[in-house]
């Protein structure tokens, strides 16, 4: 089987670089329509003349790939709506960081945090002047927005802010790749409510979500059953407690808390089987398969359509249209033309990291999973379905593998037992769960069914708890970059393709990205800087990092925990070694000297010229003294001081001419050669 040979792959690969080079290089679109008018009039005129040749035509297939990348690069510029005339960044009111009044939709909400509700919305209006784009909403609200309501209010529209740790997320080029680049922090009292929803299908299928939810409280669910039951039936993760989400994550099986593959593939199993039992008439698969799709469809859009949602029901549509009208179809042709689709729709897909797993995931599935399962053919039934149930784990969890150790930095080891155990066991609570919210909606749910339902789900949290508390098979905290994951995922395929056809060019790709990473390894160790000290930004604390060739030394305000963002730091660098120290007074580098200056505000001053200053705890000293005895280059605050105090050293330092580095505005002071 010549994978690559399938026209649909060549043609997705080909738009995912044309997407690339859309999101990198920001070509113009009369540019592009004047290049694909070119392509087209290219591939008309060679098409015609390659009719009569037996033999295909290699400009031809050139011209058809060049304009797949040219409609991909066309895709991402015509998704880019701040190139339109009403965007909001286009009016000078925000250009200039002044209060406007914006009125905006409510688009959808997100998980939020200890402090705001966080919403996207659609703007509607700037100084009640029809505008278009997307913003962040932070509300501070006890009473929450409803999606499709109308709100106004006057503020100020905030940028994103840039990370202010070295290494850390960048939040702001996620929001940027969802066309997100303001925020605003709101009030109740703030907002002003000026339009109902609309009854649109958002709406609508809020408020099934909204009615299934209703009737579920009838029964009593406890707040971590209910959790459960609306992040695998309903699409909403939100109210799942910390700890409880941690523990399937260690487990292995946080994927089962996304409605996806799993939750379609089991509901067009249970429509064809029921369907076909019911159905006896001449049209019955076009019925089937149109009932089928509405149905998937139908449960997606209540279910939020996330990533891995439109995933799903886009590659189950066209198994659906495959199998119930006997068209000849291929899994990875399936997967290829799902892709192709949904990044069609929404091009900057590709950089979603649900995306980029449940794809990985798929393909895995349907290359490795048949090679695995070869390697031995149980007789016995019950060992056979383990058997594969523990093939398609690890075909999947191989291709994920290098994914997860790049944006999380640890892999479980787990996924073995859980998808063992588990797998099966969800299976049947997913059936159990649609047969309970269907009776419910038809208030006709048995008791009995109830207490099983929640004996169920208790018993599925309880497994994965105890499975996740094995710290042993968990391995975290593995330094892994772009670099790697590339290298890694060369020797993964190029070890696929040596065992499907033994080639000398597989072997050789093999070694070749082997040497890359051990070179690589050898170069990271040698440029590693010899010394250089990061002042990080933390609220209400102070973190000195001191790096040192493959080593790095941290002192903290909290002497007993070890900050997060250190450890980050360390494993985006490949830096070895960790270790924890007091604070200091004094912390020297060749590039010059930080002098710490803590609450109490006693500092040498025998042969001192520190090069700059470290203002921590809100010291209650006289600065400008300071800077006349010590003349120091700068002047260093973190977040651990008062933000009334910040003011009045950045007037200071304004009227003295001094450079003022804010760790809360300016992130991170980062000492370097």
């Amino acid at each position: 089987m010549k994978v690559i040979n399938f026209n649909i792959i060549k043609l997705t690969c080909c738009l995912i670089i044309g997407i690339f080079i859309g999101y990198r290089l920001h070509i113009t679109l009369p540019l592009l329509f004047y290049t694909l008018a070119i392509l087209y009039t290219a591939i008309t005129v060679t098409y015609a003349l390659s009719k009569t040749s037996l033999k295909p035509n290699l400009c031809y297939g050139i011209l058809v790939y060049s304009t797949a990348i040219a409609i991909g690069t066309l895709t991402v510029t015509l998704h880019d709506h701040t190139k339109h005339k009403t965007h909001y960044t286009t009016f000078k009111a925000v250009q200039q960081n002044k209060p406007v009044t914006v009125s905006f939709k409510i688009r959808e909400s997100l998980k939020p945090n200890n402090y705001y509700t966080k919403y996207v919305v659609n703007i509607l209006s700037i100084n009640h002047k029809k505008a278009r784009g997307k913003l962040l909403v932070k509300h501070a609200g006890i009473t929450g927005l409803k999606p499709d309501n109308v709100y106004m209010c006057k503020t100020v529209l905030n940028v994103i802010a840039k990370p202010k740790n070295p290494s850390a997320f960048n939040y702001k080029k996620y929001l940027a790749r969802q066309y997100i680049y303001h925020e605003i922090t709101s009030h109740s009292k703030q907002l002003l409510k000026i339009k109902h929803a609309h009854y649109n299908i958002c709406n609508m299928a809020l408020k099934v979500r909204e009615h299934i939810s209703s009737k579920l409280k009838n029964y009593h669910f406890s707040n971590t059953q209910s959790s459960i039951i609306h992040a695998l039936f309903l699409g909403e993760k939100q109210s799942i407690n910390p700890s409880i989400y941690k523990q399937y994550s260690n487990a292995g099986i946080v994927h089962i808390l996304s409605i996806s593959g799993l939750h379609m593939g089991a509901i067009v199993l249970l429509l064809n089987v029921a369907l076909g039992k019911l159905l006896h008439f001449k049209n019955k698969p076009y019925f089937k398969t149109i009932f089928i799709i509405l149905f998937l469809w139908s449960f997606a859009f209540i279910a939020g359509l996330s990533a891995s949602i439109m995933r799903a029901a886009t590659m189950f549509s066209i198994i659906a249209i495959g199998t119930n009208l006997q068209r000849p179809t291929h899994s990875i042709n399936t997967v290829a033309t799902s892709i192709f689709i949904l990044l069609l729709i929404k091009p900057l897909l590709i950089y979603d990291i649900g995306f980029q797993l449940s794809y990985c995931a798929v393909l895995a599935i349907i290359i490795i999973n048949p090679l695995l399962q070869a390697l031995w053919q149980p007789k016995n039934g019950i060992v056979t379905y383990y058997w594969q149930v523990f093939t398609v784990s690890l075909s999947a969890q191989l291709g994920v593998l290098p994914l997860c150790l790049y944006y999380f930095n640890k892999i479980s080891l787990l996924f073995v037992i859980s998808n063992l155990v588990i797998v099966p066991f969800l299976l049947g609570l997913l059936a159990l769960g649609f047969l309970v919210i269907i009776l419910a909606l038809l208030q006709c749910l048995p008791e009995i069914l109830v207490l099983l339902f929640k004996y169920s789900i208790d018993l599925l949290n309880g497994m994965v708890a105890h499975i996740a508390s094995w710290d042993a098979f968990i391995i975290d905290n593995v330094p892994f970059n772009l670099f790697n994951l590339i290298s890694w995922y060369v020797v993964i395929i190029s070890c696929v393709l040596l065992y499907i056809k033994f080639h000398l060019n597989n072997v050789k790709a093999i070694l070749i990205a082997v040497v890359l990473l051990q070179t690589y390894a050898v170069y990271n160790k040698a440029v590693k800087p010899s010394k250089k000290i990061v002042v990080f930004h933390k609220n209400k604390s102070t973190v000195i990092g001191c790096v040192n060739k493959n080593s790095i030394t941290t002192a903290t305000s909290n002497k007993n925990k070890i900050e997060p963002i250190t450890k980050h730091y360390q494993l985006k660098n490949n830096i070895t070694y960790y270790k924890k120290t007091h604070l200091q007074h004094i912390y020297s580098h060749k590039q010059g000297t930080i002098l710490v200056i803590d609450c109490l505000g006693i500092y040498p001053l025998r042969h001192l010229k520190p090069d700059y200053i470290l203002l921590r705890q809100s010291p209650k000293v006289n600065l400008e003294r300071i800077i006349n005895t010590l003349q120091p280059k700068g002047i260093i605050a973190d977040g651990s001081n008062y933000k009334s105090m910040i003011k009045y050293w950045k007037r200071i330092c304004k009227k003295r001419k001094l450079r003022f580095h804010f760790t809360s505005k300016n992130g991170a002071f980062i000492l370097d050669h």
